[in-house]
């Protein structure tokens, strides 16, 4: 900016600076800025306190901690009368489940005492039964069948004696209840006959599993394959009865005799009975494919199981042996165990 004077030698008052006086200042004026400096954060101002302003907040914040301390307090103090009221009705019950222990043993002790008493009372009834068929009935009996006086007894052979298989005819009182039965022909049960639907023999192929016969067995019995030890035989060694599932079954055995029964599990064909009695010494009878089988020692003619179908449909599977060795089953034993008794000679007709 500069002062001018005029003619009469008074100084002018400064004129106005220009524009580029006033750039010129401000560029010398103006601190040089670094274009990669981050600008400075303004200074943290201190948070006006609304304490200053607000005074009863300091009591609402000690009033609220108070607060929060009584609930925690009362809290504690309901779990804690919880926890004493939760053990007190486990010791209740603890001391009911013992007396109702006692109670019950007890009534076990008298349930005891009272069986025992049962069954000394049903121990002295059979005794005393025991004691009246021996010194009565048994003698009425004796005197009952015994031969008039001046008659001999008759001659009876012992039922315990062996009956091999050549002696069968003897036993049954029939040449045919000895023979085995062939196919198409019948056995009597009960009540009614049931039709023979094999036979004991050689099979070329088994009806099931399709099973072949091996070429030196063809041609031959199955007495013959035994003698030769030959191998790879479909031997069907039974003869098949065709029964309804559940046909009873009885045990085989002379009159007042017993007969033991085992049961053995061949699946898929089921289970089989092995019957053996004492009475018949040296024979042992097998029921193949049965529904049902009860193991033990039954009275002769005593139900032991049923028939099934577990094999080629409904029927029953029969074998027996003699001491050891299979043999082709009697139609006379057949009809023992259908009809639960020895079977009696066909009557002519």
């Amino acid at each position: 900016m500069s002062h001018t004077q005029n003619g009469n030698g008074h100084t002018r008052s400064p004129s106005p600076p220009s524009m580029a006086e006033m750039l010129d200042a401000d560029i010398l004026d103006a601190e040089v800025i670094d274009p990669l400096r981050t600008p400075e954060p303004p200074p943290p101002t201190e948070p006006v306190s609304d304490r200053h302003h607000h005074p009863d907040l300091v009591h609402l914040e000690q009033q609220l901690r108070r607060d929060r301390q009584r609930d925690r307090h009362q809290l504690l103090q309901n779990l804690q009368d919880t926890e004493n009221r939760i053990l007190r009705h486990l010791f209740d019950l603890y001391g009911q489940t013992n007396r109702l222990e006692r109670k019950l043993d007890r009534l076990l002790g008298d349930r005891q005492a009272r069986q025992s008493q049962r069954s000394t009372l049903a121990l002295f009834g059979i005794l005393l039964l025991g004691i009246a068929y021996i010194t009565v009935i048994q003698p009425l009996r004796q005197q009952r069948l015994a031969p008039p006086a001046g008659q001999p007894a008759p001659n009876r052979p012992a039922e315990s004696a062996p009956v091999p298989p050549e002696q069968l005819s003897h036993l049954f009182g029939s040449a045919q209840l000895a023979q085995t039965p062939s196919r198409q022909q019948q056995a009597r049960g009960r009540n009614t006959r049931y039709r023979i639907t094999d036979h004991y023999r050689l099979r070329p192929v088994h009806p099931s599993t399709g099973q072949r016969s091996h070429p030196d067995c063809l041609g031959k019995s199955l007495t013959e394959i035994d003698a030769q030890n030959i191998s790879g035989c479909v031997a069907h060694r039974g003869a098949d009865v065709g029964t309804p599932v559940g046909t009873p079954l009885a045990a085989i055995a002379l009159p007042g005799a017993v007969a033991r029964v085992d049961c053995i599990q061949q699946p898929p064909w089921g289970t089989y009975a092995r019957l053996e009695s004492q009475s018949l010494p040296g024979w042992t009878f097998i029921a193949h494919h049965l529904q049902t089988c009860r193991p033990g020692t039954y009275p002769a003619g005593s139900s032991f199981g049923t028939t099934g179908s577990a094999g080629t449909g409904p029927h029953l599977h029969f074998g027996t042996k003699y001491e050891g060795k299979w043999l082709a089953p009697p139609l006379g034993f057949i009809e023992w165990m259908l009809a639960g008794e020895r079977p009696q000679p066909l009557s002519p007709t």
